[in-house]
């Protein structure tokens, strides 16, 4: 028994020997064929090139692309990157779809089925949008896609425009649809918006997106609407970086006091005191009641300026300056300007 189990040791500890030197051969970069250890050639440069068969693609070397890793990691790879994990786009694409709220500026009709929108949104800006098939009668999209409204847009993207998949109502203003100065000044609130907001603006369209949205929402509670519109005027003058001076002289910086003469220049950003008669063709007279109430517009709020009462010809004097200076912030006079003074005219 003795010899048996000394025997089958000795066999255990040469298989063992066996197994180490075969490891070690590897490891120096010995070759094996046939169970017969031979020595490494002498030459080490590489193998000739040879052209692959016909039928057959070459192995291409797949580059690494670097990526933005975490402290430690050499390139941005960390230890073990190695193989497909390693290799991935170091951009990841925009999805395909996304949600947004979003409220109606225009539209116009495109071919026979099409519509093309043009809507403000709080964190994109000002998009342009085409919802397809929204004419036709069975078309599920052709009832939300209307003026005066919040609406949740789930969009696609598109290489011209971005395209309307799903739409519905999330605050609809329909009262001020009833009235055709409440809706006359609604186009007037959304052109200002449309003409003083750029396309995919970003977060700098998200104060006028809220200026609009709560002057909707007065003209739809039955504010006055020539006191919307003043108000919307100056809180989108303000929210450009452009509110007009009212307190002092633009020019000289000059406190205006109540027994001067003013005059409005646009051009110049509000008021001169009479020390500056400015430029004739862009100044026009403006009284003190006319100079106060663009003070009030300035510091009180909007339920304040609702419950002021007012004569009509100190309402007109403001408009008109204040049409005067909104042409000359947007460059050019609002289209929806002429029919809401014809509306309130007649």
């Amino acid at each position: 028994m003795r010899r048996r189990i000394s025997a089958s040791t000795s066999a255990m500890r040469a298989w063992m020997s066996a197994v180490a030197s075969t490891k070690t051969g590897y490891q120096r970069g010995a070759s094996w064929t046939s169970g017969v250890r031979t020595a490494r050639p002498a030459s080490r440069s590489p193998p000739a090139w040879t052209a692959p068969e016909r039928g057959t693609r070459p192995l291409r070397r797949h580059r690494l692309v670097r990526r933005h890793g975490p402290a430690g990691c050499v390139g941005g790879l960390r230890a073990g990157d190695f193989g497909s994990n390693a290799m991935y786009p170091s951009v990841v694409p925009a999805p395909r779809l996304y949600k947004t709220t979003a409220i109606v500026l225009s539209r116009f009709e495109l071919g026979e089925a099409d519509r093309v929108l043009t809507v403000l949104t709080p964190h994109d800006g000002k998009l342009r949008l085409i919802a397809k098939g929204v004419r036709r009668p069975r078309s599920r999209l052709g009832g939300a896609l209307e003026p005066f409204a919040e609406l949740h847009l789930v969009l696609a993207r598109g290489r011209t425009f971005d395209v309307v998949t799903q739409a519905s109502v999330g605050q609809a203003w329909l009262r001020l649809r009833d009235r055709l100065d409440s809706a006359a000044a609604a186009w007037y609130l959304g052109e200002l918006a449309q003409r003083s907001t750029e396309e995919h603006a970003g977060l700098a369209a998200q104060p006028i997106y809220a200026l609009l949205r709560r002057g909707l929402q007065l003209l739809d509670d039955g504010m006055a609407p020539g006191r919307v519109a003043r108000w919307y005027e100056f809180g989108l003058a303000d929210a450009l970086g452009v509110r007009p001076e009212v307190e002092r002289c633009v020019e000289c910086d000059h406190v205006l006091e109540a027994d001067e003469t003013f005059r409005w220049v646009p051009a110049l950003g509000g008021v001169l005191c009479p020390r500056h008669p400015g430029p004739p063709a862009e100044s026009v007279g403006l009284s003190l009641e006319a100079l106060k109430l663009l003070r009030a517009y300035r510091r009180l709020d909007v339920e304040a300026l609702a419950a002021l009462r007012l004569p009509i010809r100190m309402e007109a004097e403001l408009a008109d300056a204040m049409r005067r200076y909104m042409r000359h912030v947007l460059e050019r006079e609002p289209r929806s300007l002429a029919f809401l003074e014809e509306v309130q005219a007649g």
